[in-house]
């Protein structure tokens, strides 16, 4: 993960001023991920009962090439289907934006998914706390997940407006992501403490 955070630091630049924070989290197996878990489970369980299947009724010559294929073939699909269940989300500020991005399998990166001026959000909050309805509301029009898990006792929101349509973004929180934060927006933070 330190490799990971210094190609990021090093690929956007540093920001001047130090106001720097990033953090990367792992989507925790829970409903639609653990599906997939699931799923990625029984393909490979099927993969590798229909090859011993196929190896002990053809026998023979066919053994040793029926089990190369067994082994190639299960690295293949296990390969293939790693994103499935891996999904992790950075966030970092940078430069007064918070950058959201996504990886899927721990390799594949897709482009930056939301970037956000801290200085617009409207409310930066803990997600359990009294200020929850406000998250939830009905007005809210996109709604992003970014965050390990929801029940997390660490889980913040911020709003925000988005092509004029109004916003909301769950991250995992941190000291200095806070610091920053309160340093960028002191208006609409409310602050509590965090385990990392």
């Amino acid at each position: 993960m330190a490799k990971k955070n210094l190609d990021l630091y090093v690929s956007r630049g540093q920001h001047e001023s130090g106001n720097f924070a990033e953090m990367t989290v792992e989507k925790k197996a829970e409903g639609k991920y653990k599906l997939l878990k699931i799923a990625r489970i029984l393909i490979l369980a099927a993969w590798v009962i229909g090859m011993l299947l196929l190896i002990f009724r053809i026998g023979g010559v066919f053994v040793f090439l029926g089990a190369i294929l067994l082994a190639t073939g299960t690295w293949f699909l296990a390969y293939l289907t790693t994103p499935m269940i891996l999904t992790e989300f950075r966030y970092s500020i940078l430069g007064g934006d918070m950058i959201f991005d996504k990886f899927l399998g721990g390799k594949k990166k897709k482009e930056e998914i939301l970037k956000v001026r801290v200085s617009t959000m409207s409310v930066i909050a803990p997600y359990h706390s009294d200020k929850k309805e406000l998250a939830d509301a009905a007005d809210i029009v996109n709604r992003y997940e970014y965050c390990s898990t929801l029940s997390e006792p660490d889980i913040y929101f911020a709003l925000f407006e988005q092509d004029g349509k109004k916003s909301v973004v769950f991250f995992d929180a941190t000291q200095k992501a806070l610091k920053v934060m309160k340093f960028l927006n002191k208006e609409a933070l409310t602050m509590k403490e965090v385990r990392r």
